[in-house]
């Protein structure tokens, strides 16, 4: 039985709508969770959006891709920046495919510096473990809030 050339089209749109929509899942923006194990609540500002972060307490949001992964924090009435990196694949919790989306987990420091947590790794993590560079990651001190 031969294949007619409108049913050749139909399964070229077929397969060119799956690629797309496998390859919209690869570009996925990943979320953050953000653990504040400073010993101290923070206001942490997102693009437009502020949190309160509690001690102890973690925050999740989407990876601040328009300002190229600017966070900035209010810790101890200082204005705290930060430039988070994309973290190589072992510290990407999950999986960003199609709907679903990873997580790149970071926690503050009492220092300010931010960590990042492996694959598998709870919150509180060590202060005393593997880091990939450039973390722990440091903040710029930008003014006072």
């Amino acid at each position: 039985m031969a294949i007619g050339a409108l049913q050749v089209r139909k399964l070229l749109r077929s397969l060119v709508a799956s690629v797309c929509v496998v390859m919209s899942g690869c570009t996925v923006v990943p979320r953050v969770d953000l653990h504040n194990h400073s010993g101290t609540p923070v206001r942490v500002f997102v693009g437009d959006e502020v949190y309160s972060l509690a001690v102890a307490a973690t925050q999740s949001f989407d990876y601040p891709s328009p300002h190229w992964g600017e966070i900035r924090m209010c810790m101890d009435g200082k204005l705290l920046r930060y430039t988070v990196p994309f973290p190589p694949n072992d510290y990407y919790h999950g999986i960003a495919f199609l709907f679903l989306r990873s997580h790149i987990r970071v926690q503050l420091e009492p220092d300010a510096r931010l960590r990042i947590l492996k694959r598998g790794e709870d919150f509180p993590v060590p202060e005393n473990g593997d880091q990939p560079g450039p973390f722990p990651l440091s903040p710029e001190e930008v003014g006072e809030c």
